[in-house]
């Protein structure tokens, strides 16, 4: 299993509060009590088509992880999201070009 937010018990995609159902917060930490920076690997390279976060990679990883009793995805599932935004990067070349 990788050790990233979606296969962590603290991890909240979605919280909601009863009183006000339109409040929302996504990508929450429950034992770090804070938003998790989806985008914090990913948003350092440019990219030629739509990409996926780090928590759909699986780099969004914590020194708190602790598993789930059942993976959210496979690990294939990570590795592919990985491995699709190797592939639309942009390197340094071909974006001087543009």
């Amino acid at each position: 299993m990788i050790k990233t937010c979606y296969n962590c018990i603290h991890f909240c995609a979605t919280l909601c509060d009863a009183a006000d159902p339109g409040y929302r917060i996504h990508n929450w930490c429950k034992c770090r009590n804070a938003l998790i920076d989806a985008y914090a690997m990913a948003d350092r390279f440019e990219y030629k088509d739509l990409y996926c976060d780090d928590l759909e990679t699986g780099d969004a990883v914590c020194y708190l992880f602790e598993p789930k009793d059942k993976p959210a995805f496979p690990d294939e599932w990570f590795l592919k999201n990985r491995q699709k935004n190797l592939e639309s990067r942009i390197d340094e070349a071909e974006f001087q070009n543009e």
